[in-house]
């Protein structure tokens, strides 16, 4: 890499965990097929951790239907996440 100077190996950004998220906040571009979502991790202590985006396909979402659940489920997977029912 150019402009760079080689140092010894640091950690700039300490792991945080994440045990909560929010429900999806969803932008849906139909005319150009474009549909995502954006949701928050929040740490156990309710420290916002990160935001994190998902995209779905035109058929993904086709299948939503009126079933959050099916949605909810799809955003977990594809966050390769385990939801643990309260």
């Amino acid at each position: 890499m150019d402009n760079t100077l080689q140092v010894q190996e640091i950690t700039v950004i300490p792991a945080k965990k994440a045990t909560r998220i929010s429900k999806p906040f969803f932008f849906l571009d139909e005319e150009n097929g474009a549909y995502r979502a954006t949701v928050k991790a929040y740490s156990s202590e309710g420290e916002l951790v990160q935001n994190l985006e998902v995209r779905f396909t035109q058929e993904e979402y086709d299948a939503w239907g009126t079933d959050n659940e099916y949605i909810y489920s799809l955003l977990i997977a594809k966050l390769a996440m385990i939801q643990i029912k309260d």
